[in-house]
């Protein structure tokens, strides 16, 4: 049986990073910030990323496994990214197990796909309302709906954002 197997065409673990990030950079038009392994788009005070992790074991032969998530900074809290200034993040996991495969080809497909089909349901719409206004940002991200989808409940800067809204409107 195993003859008959076709014999997978393995990537280097800097080959599937490549292929992945110029993949989805192509697809969402963001920067890619080599030095943080993340998709960038800035708009106003408000930064918006498409961070990617590595497993330690990518070194392993045949291992190249990836995991990301999307997070949304508001610099008029702080202008470094970090606790104080993180207002929302959505962790972009498989239906499966935690990590995406992307050590071959049709695994490196599969991975780009799904995350294109999340990009498009849950980072997207959330950039595109907070281009509109902070407000309808923020009324999206914090709806009852997606507050755990984007875990709002658990972030300060999003309670203190959101109190700051209200004081001003």
């Amino acid at each position: 049986m195993a003859l008959l197997d076709k014999e997978k065409n393995f990537f280097s673990t800097d080959e599937a990073k490549q292929r992945l990030y110029q993949n989805l950079t192509e697809y969402t038009g963001w920067k890619f910030i080599k030095s943080q392994s993340c998709l960038r788009k800035r708009e106003g005070d408000f930064v918006f990323d498409i961070q990617f992790y590595f497993s330690k074991y990518n070194n392993l032969e045949d291992v190249v496994d990836v995991q990301c998530e999307f997070c949304i900074w508001s610099l008029a809290l702080d202008r470094d990214r970090n606790v104080n200034s993180l207002i929302g993040v959505y962790s972009m996991k498989p239906k499966k197990g935690s990590w995406y495969d992307i050590s071959a080809q049709a695994e490196l497909d599969q991975t780009v796909t799904t995350i294109k089909q999340k990009i498009d349901q849950y980072v997207f719409p959330v950039v595109a309302k907070f281009e509109k206004s902070v407000t309808e940002g923020m009324n999206y991200i914090g709806s009852i709906t997606r507050r755990k989808t984007y875990c709002t409940n658990s972030l300060e800067a999003f309670k203190k954002l959101k109190k700051d809204l209200q004081v001003n409107s």
